[in-house]
């Protein structure tokens, strides 16, 4: 669905600001988060500003392109009424003007209120200096409060010293769920006797966290790699130098800005060597659900699924699979400890799994 939106403000717009104001819109769709700034709010300076030709319209016009300056320097911002009685917040974005990075805003506060002269403090913070221009600064707070008024403001800039105004191209608040992040792929690749890792998202989001896992067995993971998100990547990748002979698993765990942990698929690659493994993963498994049996320079031939008492519950015989095959597990199954046991042309083997 998002897709096809974003085709539709392409096509049909012009203006890079509407253009913009798509992209934007649909993002936050993917996000399930609504923006509530939008062009032709009543907006207004505080302490009166002298901008020029960088009105305080800009701030909220949905284009990067534009800003918001105001040469009065310190105990700037501005106060948006969004004629809405019903919004509660839970994000606000910041994003650098284009021009100067000793006039960007040290730090923030946001104000909420009903009447527009009684104000109550939602989340303030400082802001880090970049030297990046049209950079997004996304910060998450918790407001339980609805509010149609809302007062953005800054008491200083990145260098008072050597500036003389204070500048912004685009501020913008959310309403609506957070969701984690959301992953498009995770693939593993064999290169060179390398393994060559990708991984992309479907929004690129700023703080979030990309730890790489390791693992020889499928089931102990180690990290061997991490990496920060920011809000212009949604592609990353990563080469192992270090696979060993037999079979290297992966996983990514995913920590979003607001600490909520997801893990990826589990990927893999194999190298040469001559011994033989057999692995289930994923191991724990919930009820119900599937496993991947993986054999290493062996042919699968057979298997069971036995309780912990040496009960047979399940089993497969005459399969002759190299490689990996998908075996769902039984629904009537209890959380518990069972065992696989397989046969393969170079033996017998078991695994332990435990089934939550």
């Amino acid at each position: 669905m998002s897709k096809r939106l974003l085709f539709k403000c392409k096509s049909q717009t012009k203006s890079l600001t509407l253009l913009l104001i798509c992209t934007t819109w649909i993002t936050s769709l993917v996000n399930a988060q609504t923006p509530i700034f939008s062009p032709g709010m009543t907006i207004t300076c505080l302490n009166g500003c002298n901008s020029g030709g960088d009105i305080v319209d800009n701030v909220i016009d949905g284009s990067y392109a534009t800003k918001f300056l105001d040469f009065n320097q310190v105990n700037t911002g501005f106060t948006v009424n969004t004629n809405v009685a019903a919004v509660v917040t839970n994000r606000i974005d910041l994003t650098t003007g284009n021009d100067a990075a000793n006039r960007d805003p040290r730090d923030y506060t946001l104000e909420g209120s009903n009447d527009g002269s009684s104000w109550i403090t939602i989340t303030s913070g400082s802001l880090p200096c970049v030297a990046a221009r049209g950079y997004t600064h996304s910060y998450t707070f918790s407001n339980a409060t609805a509010y149609s008024w809302y007062r953005v403001s800054f008491s200083t800039v990145c260098d008072a010293l050597n500036s003389n105004s204070m500048q912004i191209a685009e501020v913008q608040l959310y309403s609506g769920v957070l969701l984690p992040i959301k992953l498009i792929s995770f693939s593993s690749q064999l290169k060179n006797e390398n393994a060559e890792l990708k991984w992309s998202i479907a929004e690129a989001e700023e703080d979030a966290e990309y730890n790489l896992q390791r693992s020889t067995d499928g089931r102990s993971f180690y990290s061997i790699n991490i990496q920060r998100g920011n809000m212009h990547s949604t592609s990353f990748n990563y080469t192992d130098q270090s696979v060993k002979n037999g079979t290297t698993y992966y996983r990514l765990k995913m920590t979003d800005k607001e600490g909520k942990i997801t893990y990826s698929n589990i990927a893999l690659v194999k190298q040469g060597g001559k011994g033989v493994s057999v692995v289930v993963y994923p191991n724990p498994v919930q009820k119900a659900g599937s496993v991947q049996i993986s054999t290493d320079n062996a042919t699968l031939e057979s298997w069971k699924l036995i309780n912990a008492f040496g009960t047979t519950l399940v089993q497969k015989n005459n399969i002759r699979v190299n490689g990996s095959v998908t075996v769902q597990l039984p629904a009537s199954l209890t959380p518990g400890v069972y065992y696989f046991q397989f046969i393969t042309d170079k033996g017998t083997h078991s695994e332990r799994i435990i089934v939550q």
